[in-house]
């Protein structure tokens, strides 16, 4: 008896349909790199030489977002420290922009940018600065 009722539970769980998770249940952040939330990859330029609002080398990034055929120029984003959300004003020689990564820093699902800018003015010193820049799937 011991071992129909154990080939019984054995067979029902073997040929018991696997519950793969629907789109509606997946995590909506697909990519590291995917500021809009939209699933292309998304690709990140820092102009750090860049002059902004007149500020010599004060630099910016540009945001290019991705589609189905890749990164385009259609659809982009320029952040600059004189953007609304960023930390700071542009200066000259700040090279925002210089260095990029990303991370969801706020666990929202969305990748947040963080843009560095080795010679910040802080409190009358340059000194290196990192800027979290929110995500641009809240900014576009």
């Amino acid at each position: 008896m011991r071992s129909t009722t154990a080939l019984a539970a054995l067979l029902t769980t073997a040929l018991t349909p696997l519950s793969l998770p629907t789109p509606a249940s997946a995590a909506p952040a697909t990519y590291a790199d995917d500021f809009n939330g939209d699933g292309y990859r998304d690709l990140v330029v820092g102009a750090p030489d860049a002059t902004v609002s007149g500020k010599e080398s004060a630099g910016a990034v540009v945001v290019l977002y991705g589609s189905a055929s890749g990164p385009g120029t259609t659809k982009k984003l320029l952040i600059s420290q004189n953007a609304t959300g960023v930390e700071g004003a542009a200066e000259a020689g700040d090279g925002f922009g210089s260095s990029v990564a990303s991370a969801d820093l706020d666990a929202d699902g969305y990748a947040d940018l963080l843009v560095g800018a080795p010679y910040e003015d802080v409190t009358g010193a340059k000194t290196r600065a990192a800027s979290p820049c929110c995500g641009a799937a809240r900014r576009a």
